[in-house]
């Protein structure tokens, strides 16, 4: 898997035909809309989440579950991350990012792009129904992030 910084470089490695997308919205478990400093504008549908049963907490795990319909092979996939402070990802258990603990509170990881290989996807997705979960933090002195509002963004697509 590579990682990129932009927009048309991912854009530019997708090929085939979209056959799975799932984007961080209110629908994710322990989802809430949340406020924070956006630096990212969410793609229509989207947006910013953290948790909804701990809205000052100073973590957010969530996931959801998504279905990729098709029998062709898998040729690629693209998913953007942006989270304030830091962040991991997983798709069907497997490891896609952890980011390195970031113990300050102005700091955030303004988002990036990870391709899928054809190699990387058939590793990570299968057929029918899949899960990614996201595990997000945001440093707060005091363990509490009311003053600090945080969020974290995901988009995912898959191609065959």
């Amino acid at each position: 898997m590579v990682q990129v910084a932009n927009y048309q470089a991912a854009k530019d490695i997708q090929q085939g035909q979209l056959v799975g997308k799932v984007t961080t919205d209110t629908t994710w478990d322990n989802a809430a809309s949340t406020t924070c400093n956006t630096w990212v504008n969410p793609t229509e549908g989207g947006c910013f989440i953290w948790s909804k049963d701990h809205p000052a907490s100073m973590h957010c795990a969530t996931y959801k579950t998504f279905n990729i319909n098709t029998t062709k092979p898998l040729i690629s996939a693209t998913l953007f991350l942006a989270v304030d402070n830091y962040g991991s990802v997983f798709i069907n258990g497997k490891t896609v990012t952890v980011d390195d603990p970031t113990p300050e509170p102005s700091n955030y990881k303004q988002g990036r792009y990870f391709i899928f290989s054809k190699e990387d996807c058939e590793q990570y997705f299968v057929a029918g129904q899949n899960i990614i979960t996201i595990l997000a933090y945001n440093y707060a002195p005091t363990g509490d992030t009311t003053d600090n509002p945080a969020g974290v963004y995901t988009s995912l697509e898959v191609f065959a």
